[in-house]
């Protein structure tokens, strides 16, 4: 009798260990929203520079990673020197697939219903506009070698294309938690660290934020949609390649990007 009990509390808590997939649907700019802007030193002494921006990024999104993503992003940004203040600011055009995988009928939550979900298996096309901005607040080390920036910043997209009718379409009862709203807006902080090199800079750069919007923090979905960003930046001359990983709530993605200053 005591084996009996023993093997059936056994087969319980290991039932209890098992993690379940969920089905989160939500805007495909999570986590893509807040690529790196190049901002001059004070010690260069440019007050103002713009930039033409070009960026890739590949990923996965939804839980456990189930689907994969793919974009393509252009921008124009700003950036102002004013004694140890800067600011940034800039228009982005985003462009990718989204793709929605099959799923199995192993080890989903019940809330998750593949007999729905596959019939919108395949790539979605996305695309976005949005404007990003922030401010720092500077601090320089002897002889301007390097530079300490911590600030704010904020990101408002605006959402089109298929993936935003898929989700739309797709029953609330086919998934975890779907969002349909084709607005998408971050506020986060930051901070970079900027040491000059013989050949120019090395920028080490952390963000943090969150999602704004009731959407992203409901008690429906038991999730809080957040951001984080780490970010290489080298600075060649005019030339800014840089590497970016973004993890965020249902998404992780690499991102892969070059910024270059227009005019003097």
């Amino acid at each position: 009798m005591r084996r009996a009990i023993a093997f059936i509390l056994f087969i319980v808590g290991c039932n209890g260990c098992i993690q379940y997939r969920n089905a989160y649907y939500a805007s495909p700019i999570n986590g893509l929203s807040n690529a790196y802007t190049t901002i001059p030193l004070h010690a260069d002494s440019i007050k103002f520079a713009y930039y033409l921006n070009s960026r890739i990024s590949a990923g996965g999104a939804n839980d456990w990673g189930h689907d994969n993503s793919f974009s393509f992003q252009t921008a124009l940004t700003g950036a102002n020197n004013v004694r140890h203040f800067q600011a940034f600011y800039g228009v982005c055009f985003l462009l990718g697939n989204y793709e929605m995988n099959p799923f199995d009928s192993f080890r989903n939550a019940r809330t998750v219903k593949p007999t729905i979900l596959n019939q919108y298996v395949g790539k979605n096309f996305f695309g976005g506009i949005g404007i990003n901005g922030g401010a720092n607040f500077v601090g320089t080390f002897p002889h301007g070698s390097s530079e300490v920036r911590a600030g704010i910043e904020t990101s408002v997209y605006k959402e089109f294309g298929h993936y935003l009718k898929v989700r739309k379409q797709l029953p609330d009862s086919s998934a975890t938690y779907i969002i349909t709203s084709d607005l998408f807006c971050t506020l986060g902080g930051h901070i970079e660290l900027v040491p000059k090199m013989k050949w120019g800079t090395l920028a080490f750069k952390s963000s943090w934020g969150t999602v704004l919007g009731q959407p992203y923090h409901s008690s429906k979905g038991a999730l809080d949609y957040v951001y984080f960003n780490i970010s290489l930046a080298p600075t060649i001359k005019r030339w800014t390649p840089y590497l970016q990983a973004n993890f965020a709530t249902m998404s992780n993605n690499v991102l892969f990007g070059v910024n270059y200053r227009l005019g003097k």
